[in-house]
């Protein structure tokens, strides 16, 4: 397989991609229309007798629209794991340690566990110019409708943020190599 085939099926492997034009096509719903095709109305039974009240049909609930995390600090790290919310505590020793070599630490930062977030949308928290730094452990950015897309190890400067992806926390634990990845990239990226 060929390296750029590989780097696809690892940052995209259970995602569905679309490709929009330009973005000048408009699409208007007409609100007298009706969503639902119209058949035609079957008589329906008549009721023999009415030997206990109807209950009355409940609205279902709306769900609110969950913003993006409000974000405190120039660092925000993501990471992914669905078995707890909170980063298992090698990890975070981990993660603690990577970031007190560039001269931060996780209480100056703000760590996100992906699978854990109500909304998926992180373009709102990055217009707003609070996040000067992005390190992406396993979660490649399109998961957060953030159209970027980045070479693990490869950091990456754009609208006056550092971007970075990496593997996920637990398999850099283990692997030498990939410790001296992120550490060049974070050198690269925080110790100019």
């Amino acid at each position: 397989m060929e390296p750029s085939i590989n780097l696809y099926h690892i940052l995209y492997e259970n995602d569905t991609l679309f490709r929009l034009e330009d973005g000048s096509t408009s699409y208007k719903v007409d609100p007298k229309a009706s969503s639902a095709p119209q058949l035609p109305k079957a008589e329906e039974p008549k009721p023999k007798a009415a030997t206990a009240a109807q209950p009355t049909p409940v609205a279902p609930a709306m769900v609110a629209d969950h913003p993006f995390p409000t974000l405190k600090h120039p660092l925000l790290v993501l990471t992914d794991s669905s078995l707890q919310e909170a980063i298992p505590q090698e990890e975070a020793t981990l993660l603690n340690n990577i970031l007190k070599a560039v001269g931060h630490s996780m209480t100056q930062a703000d760590v996100i566990n992906y699978s854990y977030l109500q909304s998926k949308d992180a373009n709102g928290a990055l217009a707003a110019k609070k996040v000067q730094y992005l390190l992406s452990f396993g979660v490649p950015l399109i998961r957060l409708q953030v159209d970027l897309v980045l070479v693990p190890y490869t950091p990456k400067f754009v609208d006056g943020v550092w971007f970075l992806l990496a593997e996920p926390l637990a398999t850099i634990a283990n692997d030498v190599e990939k410790k001296k990845a992120l550490w060049e990239a974070l050198k690269r990226i925080f110790l100019k």
